[in-house]
């Protein structure tokens, strides 16, 4: 249940992406992240996701040359955290 939240979150990332394959790797480079060991790096979050033994030159290029605006994740986080807190503060919780 947890992971179905977390994902249903960093899906909303997507449209911030030039292209739809774009933010899905974005997603699915999150989730890496979330699972690898140790320092979290791009090629342990690749490992994480069983892709070592694939071509990671896409998801490099993710962060090199994707056209994305880092602002329009803001929104979305915003926005999450507005749904997540209590309409009227919580005093002497």
């Amino acid at each position: 249940m947890l992971l179905l939240a977390w994902l249903s979150i960093v899906q909303s990332w997507i449209p911030a992406f030039g292209q739809p394959r774009s933010g899905r790797r974005a997603v699915a480079q999150a989730l890496g992240t979330l699972l690898a060991l140790g320092r979290r790096t791009l090629s342990r979050s690749l490992w994480a996701l069983g892709k070592q033994q694939q071509d990671w030159s896409a998801d490099y290029k993710l962060h090199a040359r994707a056209r994305w605006d880092p602002a329009e994740l803001g929104p979305v986080v915003a926005e999450l955290i507005a749904k997540a807190l209590p309409a009227e503060p919580v005093y002497g919780a």
